[in-house]
């Protein structure tokens, strides 16, 4: 989202674009979410609500307008879904819905690293799946899906590494007057139940 809207910034040289991103991710996800049901057994009338109902999420439609990324996250994290669904269904373009899903993955993961927390409940259903009907044969695939994400995120990580110690990112700020930390002091059961809790 950022690398987008750093070059939207250049060409338009203003913010005026930058709700174009977001509009994107919003729009961008409902025909995948469409397939998506259609996947899971719906009607046509069934996945033209589905799409329907993905851009009326009234949260998607005020983040559309700003320059947060979570429907940028939310598309990707279709596009991810998708892919994975189709391998788990047993698809005959297994690489091609292998490379779907770890470029969607990957993206995801590019834009928020917080959307492993959405996506693991899937990537879990897609390996379980596939290694339950396929056993040792599907190996090959589920490494081709991590592969994809490994390959788009690793030299963002890299170069987090290399300036900040961390491949995520910075874990502290010092811009300001007081140091901005991005960690938990006490990780304690405490602080896990009330972050839980919150999140």
């Amino acid at each position: 989202s950022e690398f987008a809207l750093l070059q939207l910034r250049l060409l338009a040289a203003s913010d005026r674009l930058f709700h174009l991103v977001q509009w994107f991710g919003v729009f961008g996800a409902a025909p995948v979410v469409a397939r998506a049901a259609s996947l899971l057994g719906a009607n046509a009338g069934a996945q033209r609500f589905a799409a329907l109902y993905s851009v009326s999420v009234p949260a998607s439609l005020l983040q559309a307008v700003s320059t947060q990324n979570d429907a940028t996250v939310g598309f990707w994290l279709a596009i991810f879904a998708y892919g994975a669904l189709r391998l788990a269904s047993g698809a005959a373009d297994r690489v091609r819905c292998a490379l779907v899903a770890g470029v969607g993955l990957g993206l995801a993961l590019l834009t928020k690293s917080t959307a492993c927390l959405f996506a693991f409940p899937f990537a879990l259903g897609l390996a379980l799946c596939m290694l339950v009907r396929e056993g040792r044969r599907a190996l090959p695939v589920l490494a081709s899906v991590a592969a994809a994400t490994i390959a788009i995120n690793l030299p963002h990580a890299l170069r987090n590494g290399r300036d900040y110690a961390s491949p995520l990112g910075p874990t502290v700020e010092n811009f300001a007057p007081t140091p901005l930390r991005y960690t938990v002091d006490s990780p304690d059961a405490q602080s896990l139940a009330l972050n839980a809790i919150r999140n």
